[in-house]
């Protein structure tokens, strides 16, 4: 069991991290895009430059997640998990809880662990703020389709009333 863990950890570490480089190449893309995209609106070109840079600071947050899960086991914060825990199989909880080194390594731990979730939590708003990025750009562009579609059909109205010969609401 000890040595399936390891591999499934490097094996989340290299998707983790190849799925941010994925992203991140298509971030660098679309930046490219923008620069040769002069048909788009100053409004526009900032909300996608925005979010680029949302989705690369995304990207940075994951390939941190995916080092410090390799660091864990390059720190060897695993072996010393493993250690820990068959003292306290062997001599008791108590006389492990006095030992200065499982003390020290324990906050040890408790600083890795807290900086990993601090991370994905950093990541998660990130989505989120990226979230409501685009619900703020799909209904600004709904109402501009909505107030077009309103200003076609009053010109279209207005060319059929006068095709028709009606005059302020008369025949």
């Amino acid at each position: 069991m000890n040595s399936v863990s390891p591999f499934l950890a490097w094996l989340l570490v290299v998707v983790t991290i190849g799925v941010a480089v994925f992203f991140a190449w298509q971030q660098f893309r679309s930046l490219a895009w923008l620069r040769a995209a002069p048909d788009l609106s100053d409004e526009d070109q900032r909300y996608f430059r925005k979010q680029a840079i949302r989705r690369l600071v995304g990207c940075g947050l994951l390939v941190a997640v995916g080092g410090m899960i390799a660091a864990y086991y390059v720190s060897g914060l695993d072996d010393w998990t493993t250690r820990v825990g068959e003292q306290v199989a062997e001599k008791g909880a108590d006389v492990v809880k006095n030992d200065p080194e499982v003390q020290r390594m324990k906050d040890v731990f408790r600083w890795y662990a807290i900086i990993v979730l601090l991370l994905l939590l950093a990541l998660v708003i990130v989505a989120a703020v990226d979230y409501w990025a685009i619900r703020g750009y799909g209904a600004r562009h709904m109402k501009q389709i909505s107030s077009d579609r309103k200003a076609m059909l009053e010109r279209e109205l207005a060319e059929l009333r006068k095709a028709r010969g009606y005059r302020n609401g008369r025949g």
